[in-house]
């Protein structure tokens, strides 16, 4: 899930007795949308109140990592806008 294996991998392999023997399979990651949501979060003592913000869409590979920017305003947990 997340890549498709190329077609010139080989059909089989040989195994030997050894240990810890290297299988080379090359893949090809996935793109995916990826849709954030950016919520204003009210809270008045009883109830939590969720505000949508921002929205931000874009595309990603399977095990990249994405650098986001916050909407003007936000921060991220860590105090951070990246």
């Amino acid at each position: 899930m997340g890549y498709d294996t190329l077609k010139n991998n080989p059909k089989s392999y040989i195994f030997t007795k050894k240990y810890n023997q290297t299988i080379n399979l090359k893949v090809k990651p996935h793109t995916k949308y990826v849709t954030l949501y950016f919520n204003q979060v009210d809270y008045d003592g009883k109830h939590k109140k969720l505000t949508l913000y921002a929205t931000m869409y874009f595309l990603a590979m399977t095990g990249q990592t994405a650098t986001i920017l916050t909407p003007a305003g936000f921060t991220f947990k860590d105090g951070s806008t990246v």
